[in-house]
């Protein structure tokens, strides 16, 4: 069972910007499921690794979109996304040092941000941008 089920109200009605939702929600259920399996400390850090890059060229797309059309909110649509960076930037760290794991709480978080962050903060731009031509 996937820790994050992708569904049509997850979508923000941009085809590039959903596609990346969904390719995020996948990588985070591949690490969900390698946790839940016992794979090794190595393949966890590989897709933990993976799953955190992809979530910095994910943000860099919307970020990119939001200047080109200068959406009003993007100060603070930014600051969530340097904020998650920060605090994904310190998990890698700690995990690679053998002083954090991959755990439930972990995994809670991520999902619990990532669905927060499509649901509440990445659906204040959708109207926007589709006001804007962004589909």
């Amino acid at each position: 069972m996937p820790l994050l089920e992708w569904n049509n109200s997850h979508s923000v009605n941009i085809k590039e910007i959903d596609a990346q939702h969904q390719k995020l929600v996948g990588l985070m259920n591949s690490l969900f499921e390698a946790m839940r399996s016992g794979n090794s400390k190595e393949t966890l850090g590989v897709i933990l690794n993976e799953m955190v890059n992809y979530a910095v060229y994910h943000f860099k797309t919307e970020e990119e979109l939001m200047s080109k059309y200068k959406f009003p909110l993007i100060e603070e649509h930014v600051k969530e996304h340097s904020d998650f960076k920060a605090k994904a930037a310190d998990l890698v760290a700690r995990y690679e040092n053998s002083t954090a794991v991959i755990s439930i709480e972990v995994m809670n978080f991520l999902r619990d941000w990532v669905n927060n962050h499509i649901m509440d903060t990445d659906k204040k731009y959708q109207a926007f941008l589709n006001e804007h031509g962004v589909f």
